[in-house]
C-alpha cells in the first residue's frame, strides 16, 4: 500500500512548510487513492491481521476496547510520522489534538493505542 500513500505530484508544495491542518488536507487530496476510508481501512485491516498472525495467542477480543475515532487518529499519527518525520508539527500533539478534536489529555494515549494494537508504525511496502 506505499504507493497508495506517496504524493501524486512532483511539484508538491515544501511539506516542511505547512501547517499540520495543510498538510493533512495535502496528504488527503495528493495520493493515488483518497487518503479517506478505502485505504485506511485496508492498512488498518492489513497491520491488524499481521499482530495476531504475529502473536496468535492474543485474543481477537482486545480489538474491542479500541475507540474507532482514536484509532483512525492513531493510523493518520503513524502515516504522518513514518511518511514526513521531518516535519515539526507531526512530532507535536497539540496540533494532533486540535485536528482531530481530542482532547490533549488523551492524545497521547491515542497516539500509542495504533501501536500497542498493531505493535508496530504503519506497513509501507
Amino acid at each position: 500500500l506505499g504507493p497508495l500513500l506517496v504524493p501524486t505530484f512532483p511539484s508538491s508544495p515544501n511539506l516542511r512548510s505547512l501547517p499540520l491542518e495543510e498538510y493533512i488536507a495535502h496528504l488527503i487530496t495528493h495520493t493515488h487513492l483518497p487518503f479517506s476510508i478505502v485505504p485506511c481501512t485496508l492498512i488498518l485491516a492489513r497491520n491488524v491481521r499481521k499482530s495476531f498472525l504475529a502473536n496468535p495467542k492474543r485474543s481477537k477480543h482486545f480489538v474491542c476496547v479500541f475507540d474507532p475515532h482514536k484509532l483512525w487518529v492513531g493510523l493518520f499519527i503513524a502515516a504522518a510520522r513514518a511518511l514526513y518525520p521531518s516535519i515539526p508539527n507531526v512530532k507535536n500533539l497539540e496540533y494532533w489534538s486540535e485536528v482531530a478534536e481530542i482532547p490533549m489529555k488523551e492524545i497521547e494515549g491515542v497516539a500509542r493505542e495504533y501501536v500497542v494494537l498493531t505493535f508496530q508504525d504503519v506497513y509501507f511496502e
